[in-house]
């Protein structure tokens, strides 16, 4: 999977483009923010999340572990970031039992299930 998200149109709004590089299906679409909002582009995410919100109304698969690769980031001046020098975050039961580590590196990131 390969997956870009940037400014366009003046860093009035943003493109998302997503591809599967196996099948070669890919889609793309462009975003404002919504009401009230302003992209300032000073933070980027690598999520891996449950759907519907979580538990107890669902809760996370066991999943082999997902890795970014050529995990960067660049603000709108054109300045990169990279991950290894994020903080993180783990998927968490409302109980407190951790179910996921991540893993920070040279544009990487790791997340493996250990719940």
């Amino acid at each position: 999977m390969y997956c870009s998200v940037q400014y366009v149109n003046g860093s009035t709004a943003g493109s998302l483009y997503l591809a599967n590089e196996a099948t070669g299906q890919h889609f793309s679409i462009t975003l404002a923010p919504p009401p009230g909002a302003t992209f300032k582009g000073n933070s980027i995410e690598w999520i891996m999340e449950a759907p519907d919100g979580g538990e107890p109304t669902t809760s996370l698969p066991k999943f082999t572990p997902v890795n970014f690769t050529t995990a960067i980031g660049c603000e709108a001046s054109g300045a990169n970031g990279n991950p290894q020098n994020g903080d993180t975050a783990n998927v968490e039961t409302p109980g407190g039992k951790i179910l996921t580590s991540v893993k920070l590196g040279n544009d990487t990131v790791s997340i493996t299930f250990i719940g």
